[in-house]
Order: C-alpha cells, then sequence, then structure tokens
C-alpha cells in the first residue's frame, strides 16, 4: 500500500480480542466511540421535538465536514462514499434522517432492528434532543447509540497504522470515523 502512495491503512476490528492480532501488525488503537442504551421511557421532551426528514448523505456534507472539523484526525468521505454509505444503509434497514434543531442542520444514521433502533452517527444535538423524534417515528423500546466519543475515552473501534511517516499531534478533539461497515 506505501508504494501506491497510501499514508495510513485503518481497520474495524470484527471483535475485541481482535485488537491484540492487529497490534501485532503495528496497528493502534486510534478511534473510540461512546455507547449507550436510552429506553422510551427515558422520554423527556423537554423542548421542541423536530421533524425528521429522510435525506441523502452527499446532501449532508457540509454538514458533516464542519461538525467534524475539529477532530485531530477525521476520516472525511467523498461524494461517492457517502452515496456508497448509504446505499449500504438502505440494505441494512436503515436510513439517514435530517432535522433542524435550534436552527441548525443535523442528522442521524439509523439502522432499524426488530426490538431496536441503532443510531451510528448523530450530528446537531443530544441523543435526548431526538429520542422523542425517534421514538415518534419508530415506536421502539430501545435506543442505542453509537457516537463521536469527543473525550476520547471510549470503547476501542478502529485501528490505525501508518505506513508513512504520520503527522505530528495536533490539537483538537479526538479522531473520528464513521460511516463504516462493521
Amino acid at each position: 500500500m506505501a508504494d501506491d502512495g497510501t499514508d495510513l491503512s485503518v481497520l474495524v476490528p470484527a471483535s475485541d480480542t481482535l485488537f491484540d492480532f492487529y497490534k501485532q501488525r503495528g496497528y493502534r488503537t486510534q478511534f473510540t466511540v461512546s455507547n449507550f442504551m436510552a429506553e422510551s421511557e427515558m422520554l423527556m421532551a423537554n423542548g421542541p421535538v423536530p421533524q425528521l426528514t429522510p435525506a441523502e448523505l452527499p446532501h449532508l456534507a457540509a454538514t458533516r465536514d464542519s461538525y467534524y472539523a475539529f477532530s485531530n484526525l477525521y476520516g472525511r468521505w467523498d461524494d461517492r462514499a457517502l452515496v456508497y454509505a448509504g446505499r449500504e444503509i438502505a440494505a441494512q434497514h436503515g436510513e439517514v434522517l435530517s432535522f433542524v434543531l435550534e436552527g441548525e442542520t443535523g442528522y442521524a444514521v439509523c439502522y432499524l432492528y426488530s426490538d431496536r433502533v441503532e443510531i451510528r452517527e448523530l450530528i446537531g444535538g443530544q441523543p435526548m434532543d431526538i429520542l422523542a423524534a425517534l421514538h415518534k417515528r419508530y415506536g421502539r423500546e430501545k435506543y442505542f447509540f453509537r457516537l463521536w466519543d469527543v473525550e476520547g475515552k471510549g470503547k476501542p473501534f478502529a485501528m490505525a497504522r501508518w505506513l508513512t511517516e504520520p503527522p505530528k499531534e495536533t490539537k483538537g478533539k479526538p479522531p473520528y470515523l464513521g460511516l463504516v461497515l462493521d
């Protein structure tokens, strides 16, 4: 890969036990996530409930780039990759929903399961800000959030291996990688 001009190789281990396997091959945990479960009984719509509208990821690219611009390493996808991610989300019975909250555009990437909804990317608000809207749309009892760990203390999620000299550490929020198949 280095011969082809690739600077960085990134992967999401299929299980927790594979983190050690890839570590022995030069990878290190670079990306973490914050996971938590919200249940419908936790609904407390203290403010306006945003209207959720189906959306296409390429139309939200500027919103996504702006939100993650403060990350010291951000896995940015071009429009072609965002179209592919949107197809993968739809194939997995999910959808991308945009909303406006406090005058700002946001979105949620949601995957639907019989017993829960998994929110794997959320921009523009906190989980509890949109939980009532999600529950109104889906009516599930459980909502699992797997989001950017802005403190860098979350669950290991993905690993990276620099194939060239890594850049100097920069200030900013922890690295972010989303919209990946896992």
